[in-house]
């Protein structure tokens, strides 16, 4: 699975099982949030590949110091998913204190290829809050 937790998710969860998280599971489609079922979407295959991405509300962002991870925090987002670069749900998530982390669940024997600059072209990072999307690719090898 695939989503994003803030910094105290246990790396022994997916995604999306515990509060503060989200996560997309491509063996039953099924989008988690804290825990819950909350939509069921396509399952993925090998040689499918997944996406994350946040959507932020328009607003303006001059003022927000670089590297400020905090600069989103209590505001809602929309984390948005992907299979072969065609949407496929997403959820409101509410910016935990420290921010949200590209998170991947594995299960013993699974490989992955992570691209976390596929939707810029480029390794520029981005600070947490920038109005624009972000988005990460994770594809099953």
């Amino acid at each position: 699975g695939i989503g994003l937790a803030d910094r105290s998710h246990e790396p022994t969860k997916f995604p999306g099982w515990k509060k503060k998280s989200c996560g997309y599971h491509s063996d039953d489609g099924i989008l988690y949030k804290k825990g819950h079922h909350n939509k069921v979407m396509p399952t993925c295959a090998v040689g499918d590949i997944m996406g994350c991405g946040i959507r932020f509300p328009d607003r303006d962002i001059t003022n927000i110091p670089r590297g400020n991870g905090d600069a989103s925090k209590g505001e809602t987002v929309t984390v948005y998913f992907t299979k072969n670069a065609s949407e496929v749900g997403d959820v409101s998530m509410t910016v935990p204190e420290g921010g949200l982390f590209p998170t991947i669940g594995l299960s013993e024997g699974d490989r992955v290829t992570v691209d976390f600059a596929a939707a810029s072209g480029s390794d520029v990072t981005l600070p947490l809050g920038s109005s624009v999307t972000s988005h990460c690719l994770w594809e099953a090898v």
